[in-house]
């Protein structure tokens, strides 16, 4: 007995939105060696250091006002990045759970 796949309008309108999410086509085009360089290089080498690196690196490197905002527009950026990034992972994980 075969059993039948029925989608849900939901379930249609988040694969439908995933796949004209720019963001998922760009990456989705991508072999798995381009996207490690895709996500290198838009994200800092501090995004790359656990926490004891990372205080190293203030500790040696900031010692101002402006050096410590520069710091933290990077870390903002490297947050956003990722914040985005995860936010469309979340997504196709959950279509592709659906799948299964």
């Amino acid at each position: 007995m075969s059993r039948l796949n029925v989608t849900s309008s939901q379930e249609l309108k988040n694969k439908t939105a995933l796949k004209e999410d720019k963001l998922f086509t760009v990456i989705l085009s991508k072999t798995p060696l381009e996207i490690e360089k895709y996500f290198d290089n838009n994200l800092s080498d501090l995004s790359g250091m656990d926490s004891a690196q990372i205080d190293t690196y203030i500790d040696d490197n900031i010692n101002s006002l402006a050096e410590a905002k520069n710091a933290l527009k990077v870390l903002a950026r490297d947050s956003a990045f990722m914040s985005s990034h995860l936010k469309l992972l979340v997504k196709a994980m959950g279509v592709l759970v659906k799948k299964v």
